[in-house]
């Protein structure tokens, strides 16, 4: 792709994203407790007790596969977040990886994404075997999805079942036993679908870890699509095809 295309492209995709940004279709419900910290890409509620955001959301279509920026270093604390979100020390020789929740390859659209998907709000203590393998397959998956002239609004975050380890220097930070990502698709004929996947390594094939949105939601407690149409919301979170998205 040329420079002058390239530029073109880019303009594009972020008026679509300001479009999409105003729809808010991936912001997911609420408590009254809980604050939304907007980035120019994601939005991430932040939990300062357990040292980690419990969701972020964010939307992907085929024009931010653009890579414009690198892959960034050492993570921050979050500017916008106070008091301060945990240090890039804290994980440091807990044998936790730092795990994106909107992936830093999602985010490659722009230096400014690309810093900011390496704030400190936008990760979980993921173990090796689970970051490096079945979360990024399905992390390449999702893209692979957006690049077929989709639009895709993702939730995705930490589900803590048991009593958390936890990890920290200076901070507390909580193990979460699973991660969730719920996917919505409006491009055309709207469907969703949503994975819950133990936060271990693992070889069985990412289908068998699919779910409905609706049984997400139950677990999690909390609605992940409310913008969407009742009609819609209730005809499509119920069940889901994974033949349909592959």
């Amino acid at each position: 792709m040329n420079a002058k295309r390239k530029v073109l492209v880019y303009i594009i995709g972020f008026w679509i994203a300001q479009l999409g940004a105003q729809q808010n279709l991936c912001l997911p419900s609420v408590s009254a407790k809980e604050k939304i910290t907007k980035h120019r890409a994601y939005y991430t509620s932040y939990s300062h007790s357990m040292g980690q955001p419990l969701w972020v959301a964010y939307e992907l279509h085929r024009t931010r596969l653009i890579k414009v920026a690198k892959r960034a270093g050492r993570f921050k604390t979050d500017p916008l977040i106070s008091p301060k979100t945990v240090s890039h020390d804290d994980y440091t020789h807990s044998g936790f990886d730092r795990g994106h929740l909107a992936p830093a390859a999602d985010m490659a659209w722009s230096s400014v994404t690309m810093k900011e998907s390496f704030y400190t709000s936008n990760i979980c203590p993921q173990r090796p075997g689970f970051n490096q393998g079945i979360w990024k397959n399905l992390e390449s998956l999702i893209r692979n999805w957006a690049s077929d002239e989709s639009h895709l609004f993702i939730v995705t975050g930490p589900i803590f079942k048991n009593d958390a380890t936890q990890i920290g220097k200076t901070s507390k930070i909580s193990v979460p036993s699973h991660f969730f990502k719920a996917v919505l698709d409006t491009a055309g004929e709207d469907k969703c679908l949503a994975f819950v996947i133990p936060n271990y390594k693992s070889k069985s094939p990412i289908e068998s870890y699919a779910v409905s949105v609706d049984q997400l939601e139950e677990m999690l407690g909390r609605d992940l699509f409310p913008a969407l149409d009742d009609e819609v919301e209730s005809r499509i979170e119920s069940a889901y095809r994974f033949e349909d998205w592959d």
